[in-house]
């Protein structure tokens, strides 16, 4: 029958032998780089007003834009507003 002494070091040893059996190290692996889709530039938000990727129909306001037009406005407008 083994001692209660050789018990306790055993469970510390065969604990160790199994974490170091999980190969460790690594990380996450490597995401690719990200391309920006968002406005690069701050411009006054007045000029992309109303210019819009799918435009009302029937309304006089609203003119052909892109989406990156709708994104520009809303960082700038954002920007013009919020007190920071």
């Amino acid at each position: 029958m083994p001692s209660l002494r050789s018990s306790s070091l055993a469970v510390p040893l065969v604990l160790s032998l199994l974490l170091s059996a999980c190969g460790g190290g690594g990380g996450a692996p490597v995401a690719p780089p990200v391309t920006p889709t968002g406005p690069t530039a701050l411009v006054a938000a007045s000029t992309v007003a109303n210019r819009c990727e799918a435009p009302r129909s029937g309304s006089s306001i609203d003119k052909q834009g892109s989406l990156l037009d709708e994104l520009t406005w809303v960082r700038s407008w954002i920007d013009e507003t919020y007190l920071w």
